[in-house]
């Protein structure tokens, strides 16, 4: 049993990995290079709450205007997309 173990949790890595390629490149087919770009920040904040309640860290200074600017972006990267995939009215 204690063999069988170890071979069953890299298998279910393996999974969860694959998974994460496929939605990743879901993203990125779906927002394009520019968001996915943002991804990596997105991470990090996501992260942040997880050190702190899980680990017990110390929040880092200028956590909230970081986050607050990691929002602003992905927002206008989001707003941008969706004002250039919207046809622009006719005027009469």
């Amino acid at each position: 049993m204690a063999d069988v173990m170890p071979l069953g949790l890299i298998t279910v890595q393996a999974f969860i990995f694959a998974g994460q390629f496929l939605l990743l490149f879901l993203l990125q087919k779906t927002g394009g290079p520019v968001l996915l770009s943002l991804l990596g920040s997105v991470g990090a904040v996501v992260g942040v709450p997880v050190a702190v309640f899980v680990q017990g860290e110390i929040p880092p200074d200028g956590l909230i205007l970081g986050a607050s600017l990691i929002a602003l972006g992905v927002a206008l990267v989001t707003w941008g997309g969706i004002r250039m995939a919207t046809p622009p009215a006719e005027k009469s």
